[in-house]
């Protein structure tokens, strides 16, 4: 079946900064509104086609109250239109007026630490990020520490997940709210970048403790998730390169059933990609590209096998999301070939992509 998704977007930017005897802030303000129409649908519903505009607001108040330390609020409103019975909705699409960051930042010459509610962007964004592609955008709250010198960042963090609120679909069709909140799960994280030249080299440990409540269900998944990432940046008439591999080793319910048995869990993704930039204008860049997320190689055994993204992108290695995202990380080999270009101030990008499932057991 032939899938076709176009796309278009507009995006404002307003920027205000205001000096007082005691107070520096800085004031942003971003607005987008996007048009989505998908031809060719890959979900189960009658509805061959698929239409849709979504908007976001995002405003951001930055208070520098001392020379260390700075208040940070950012509020947002993620809405979509012309959806219809068929649409699939959800909170990565809906989630109107809310406290995205509510955050202090106290700056020392060793680390920064933020205190409260915030989003993350680490790296490759691959094991937890910023939600860019999707309307909604991914919160925390806890603490967050970064050390950053010319060759080495580490960042480490404990927090709890922001759950998007709400989430039934009724709701979400007519742009209703409530408010978000902090749910039970422990997430934490240690990921360090050092640079040896043009070379990044990375090693990260994450971890998870899901719990379930009697409003909320779980898979109850315990787990530890090291890895690393090696990665030369694109330039002008030259190669690049990237790899990056984790592996997740821990427990979860058998069956994901609620008061499952507990189960093993070992699993894992792997992303390796080699490019070239030509050195023009438009700074064209060609890439090989293969994706690999395992899948449950044999679901009546006593180990799950099936890697499973809970926070990072996947916008970057498997395109657009919203009504699209037909592939994620999980179950998948994908090897692709992409297609990259920036006619300053623009930027545009072509992906093929050939997946397959890593286990045709795995349901």
């Amino acid at each position: 079946m032939e899938r076709i998704l176009r796309s278009s977007q507009i995006v404002l930017l307003s920027f205000l900064t205001l000096e007082t005897a005691a107070v520096d802030i800085d004031l942003s303000a971003e607005f987008r509104v996007r048009f989505e129409a998908l031809n060719g649908q890959f979900r189960p519903v009658p509805a061959d086609t698929e239409h849709i505009v979504t908007s976001r607001s995002v405003i951001k108040l930055d208070a520098a109250l001392t020379d260390r330390l700075s208040l940070v609020i950012e509020g947002y409103d993620a809405r979509a239109f012309l959806a219809d019975e068929d649409t699939p909705l959800s909170t990565s699409l809906v989630n109107t007026t809310d406290l995205l960051q509510s955050y202090v930042i106290f700056k020392t010459p060793l680390f920064d630490a933020k205190f409260g509610r915030f989003t993350i962007d680490i790296a490759s964004r691959r094991l937890v990020e910023r939600s860019n592609s999707s309307n909604g955008i991914n919160a925390y709250t806890g603490v967050h520490v970064r050390h950053q010198t010319a060759n080495l960042t580490v960042d480490a963090f404990r927090a709890t997940r922001v759950e998007r609120r709400p989430s039934e679909r009724l709701l979400l069709l007519d742009n209703d709210g409530a408010f978000d909140q902090e749910v039970v799960d422990r997430f934490w994280g240690i990921h360090a970048q050092h640079l040896f030249g043009s070379y990044q080299f990375e090693l990260f440990l994450y971890g998870l403790v899901e719990r379930d409540t009697p409003d909320r269900l779980t898979d109850n998944e315990q787990y530890l998730e090291p890895g690393m990432r090696i990665y030369h940046r694109p330039a002008p008439g030259s190669y690049d390169f990237e790899v990056e591999a984790a592996v997740r080793h821990g427990t979860t319910e058998a069956g994901r059933l609620e008061n499952g048995p507990e189960q093993d869990l070992f699993s894992y993704f792997a992303h390796a990609e080699i490019g070239y930039t030509f050195n023009n204008a438009w700074r064209p860049r060609i890439a090989l590209k293969i994706d690999v997320a395992s899948g449950d190689n044999d679901p009546f055994d006593d180990q799950y096998d099936r890697y499973d993204r809970k926070f990072g992108a996947r916008s970057d290695d498997f395109g657009a999301t919203s009504i699209f995202g037909a592939l994620t990380r999980t179950n998948i080999i994908s090897p692709g070939l992409e297609f990259s270009f920036e006619p300053k101030p623009f930027k545009g990008r072509i992906m093929l992509q050939n997946p397959h499932l890593h286990s045709a057991t795995d349901i």
